[in-house]
C-alpha cells in the first residue's frame, strides 16, 4: 500500500464540503483550494490519480460523494470533431476514467459553475434585500 509522507500526520485535512449555506460555487472553490494545499502538505500531489481521487472522496463529505456518483463518465466514442473521408476511418476518443484526478476536478468545476436559473433568482432576491 502506498504511504503518504510523515507530514500527513501533521497536515490538517479540509473540513467536509458544505453546500447548504451560501454560494455553492464559492464553497467548492474554497474547499478545492484547501484540498490542494492538503495534497501538497502531505506529499500526495505527486501520487497517482486514483489515490488523489480516493483522498478527495474521503475528505469531501457525503454531499460531494453523492455528486461524484452522479457524474456521467463517457465511454470510448467517435471523435465527431475530426474531418474524415468516411466514418470507418474516424478516430476514437478514449473512455473517461473515474480515477483520473484532473477529470474529476473538471467535472466538479463544471457542476458548480453551471448556472441554475432558480439559483440565480434566489441570489438576485437576497442581493436586493441586502441593498
Amino acid at each position: 500500500m502506498a504511504q503518504l509522507s510523515d507530514a500527513a500526520c501533521f497536515a490538517k485535512p479540509p473540513d467536509n464540503l458544505v453546500l447548504t449555506t451560501g454560494n455553492p460555487a464559492h464553497s467548492w472553490e474554497k474547499w478545492k483550494r484547501r484540498f490542494q494545499i492538503y495534497l501538497q502538505a502531505t506529499g500526495a500531489s505527486s501520487k497517482p490519480g486514483e489515490q488523489k481521487v480516493g483522498l478527495l472522496l474521503n475528505h469531501i463529505g457525503d454531499q460531494g460523494i453523492d455528486i461524484y456518483y452522479n457524474f456521467t463518465f463517457l465511454g470510448d466514442r467517435p471523435d465527431t470533431t475530426a474531418i474524415v473521408a468516411d466514418e470507418a476511418s474516424r478516430p476514437r476518443l478514449p473512455a473517461e476514467d473515474r480515477k483520473d484526478y484532473d477529470l474529476v476536478i473538471r467535472k466538479f468545476d463544471e457542476q458548480f459553475t453551471r448556472r441554475d436559473p432558480q439559483l440565480m433568482l434566489r441570489e438576485k432576491f437576497w442581493l436586493h434585500l441586502q441593498s
